[in-house]
């Protein structure tokens, strides 16, 4: 009798690790769909700025001091630290965004299995992996994946938090999501008052809030210093820069075209569709439905809105813009539930599998050479025209991992766009360019002797190359690279 209790209770414990390995072998398989997914990714505009910020960071610049970026500062550190370590390179970056994602996932699934058990856990994670917002935009080297594994984290810490400690780990993770990205400021106050409100916690309300306030300020310590050492530029690039970006007079008609993306209203084939109008009636039937809502499922849920809302905030909101949105839901409504109707948990998420599948493989049979391989093959091919000269592009994602000198309007699209709406006074102070200074730099800069043209070059440019003495030299993975006429190069085309 006792050898079958003892071997009772070996089985127990073999099947829960047995468990807890599936567990890992979940989240692993989840991580692994992503970096799958982010070699197909085809290249996004955004990219290149991201990435050849990082890399004036990593020489010593400032941004806002040196160099204009429209967002706040730790995301080009971040990204030069990743290339830093992995060498200049479109790839370099997408490793860095496949890693914040897959830590996000699993913090997805860790935060709900411990509300709610492993059916939850795993729910929350096919929910947020499955989704196409998901693998779209945060498998790019942007803003999204790095903020909103930060927002995520302080959201975990602070609301599983009793100790003053996590409390202001809490509020520097949040400080850490708002340098990458300020639209997440939005969360501060709720993230407040759930730690000021956290039961069986020590200490007045009001001590507690200020505790997450303080962790709250040293997160976010690198952009006050920041502004302080550049207050005008700082307020520019980060407030003006973007009430000048073209579209600010049709905001109501980008926020019509991302709900009609997100949730298909009016667009035939969108990939969100499915995921997105599931996703919602998911939340609106635990918001309704569920009775007793749990409360660790209530805010998740309210900071899933907040966050949603906050998508709205940029003058252009676009529907990657909701991404940052899908983790917190997701974790509200598996917490919620799986306590209450399991059988529909289940089911939404087994629905979510098949058109997860069907739009991984039509975007992996896409034919682009606009991938991140690709693209620093572009870059070895204008370092072998160059032969140590000065290189330009309209598109900086071609010049990330080319170590040739590159002109500074090269870096970033955005510069140059709102630099043509303002006056030549105010492109000095704040160091905005224009397309033309992309064959013919001001000031001391040497003139470049290749040139990239892609999908961001204007019909000025194209004009400028035709009548300005350059010569189509050699086409690589479809990017036409050009020579000036005196300076030595072949023709031929490699595909």
């Amino acid at each position: 009798m006792a050898s079958l209790t003892h071997a009772r209770r070996s089985l127990v414990v073999w099947l829960r690790r047995a468990g807890g390995s599936a567990d890992y072998l979940l989240v692993a398989a989840a991580a692994l769909y992503l970096w799958r997914f982010s070699e197909w990714r085809v290249t996004d505009d955004d990219e290149g700025v991201y990435l050849l910020a990082g890399q004036r960071v990593m020489h010593g610049e400032l941004p806002y001091v040196h160099f204009p970026f429209p967002q706040l500062p730790l995301t080009p550190y971040l990204y030069g630290a990743a290339q830093a370590l992995l060498g200049r390179s479109m790839s370099a970056g997408r490793v860095l965004a496949w890693l914040m994602a897959s830590l996000t996932l699993g913090l997805v699934f860790w935060v709900a299995r411990k509300h709610s058990g492993r059916l939850a856990g795993a729910a929350a994670l096919v929910l947020l992996v499955a989704n196409p917002l998901c693998s779209l935009w945060l498998t790019p080297a942007k803003s999204l994946a790095p903020a909103l594994f930060f927002a995520m984290a302080a959201s975990a810490v602070t609301l599983d938090g009793t100790s003053n400690s996590r409390r202001a780990v809490g509020g520097a993770l949040l400080g850490l999501s708002i340098l990458c990205r300020a639209t997440f400021l939005p969360l501060a106050l709720p993230l407040a008052w759930f730690a000021a409100s956290a039961d069986g916690a020590s200490g007045g309300r009001l001590r507690r809030a200020g505790i997450f306030a303080s962790g709250l300020a040293g997160g976010c310590s690198p952009a006050l210093l920041l502004a302080m050492i550049s207050p005008g530029r700082f307020w520019f690039d980060n407030v003006t820069f973007h009430t000048l970006y073209p579209g600010g007079s049709r905001g109501w008609y980008y926020v019509r075209s991302a709900l009609s993306e997100l949730f298909g209203l009016g667009t035939l084939g969108s990939p969100y569709s499915i995921q997105n109008s599931l996703l919602a009636a998911l939340v609106v039937g635990c918001v309704l439905g569920c009775s007793g809502l749990p409360a660790v499922a209530r805010r998740y849920l309210g900071l899933g809105g907040i966050a949603a809302l906050s998508a709205f905030i940029p003058v252009r909101p676009h529907a990657q813009y909701f991404v940052v949105a899908l983790p917190f839901l997701a974790v509200g409504c598996a917490i919620a539930l799986a306590r209450s109707t399991k059988p529909l948990l289940a089911g939404a998420t087994l629905l979510c599998i098949p058109t997860a599948i069907s739009f991984s493989m039509s975007y992996a049979a896409l034919d682009s050479p606009h991938r991140p391989a690709k693209e620093d093959e572009v870059a070895k091919a204008i370092d072998a025209l160059a032969a140590g000269a000065r290189v330009s592009s309209s598109q900086p994602s071609y010049l990330v991992a080319s170590r040739s000198p590159r002109v500074r309007a090269a870096d970033s699209q955005f510069t140059r766009i709102v630099g043509s709406r303002v006056s030549a006074v105010e492109r000095e102070r704040y160091q905005l360019l224009t397309d033309a200074e992309l064959l013919s730099p001001a000031d001391s800069e040497g003139r470049p002797e290749v040139f990239a043209s892609g999908s961001l070059t204007s019909p000025q440019i194209y004009y400028g190359l035709q009548v300005g003495g350059w010569k189509q030299t050699k086409t690589v993975n479809g990017v036409l690279l050009w020579t000036r006429r005196s300076a030595p190069g072949r023709t031929d085309v490699q595909r």
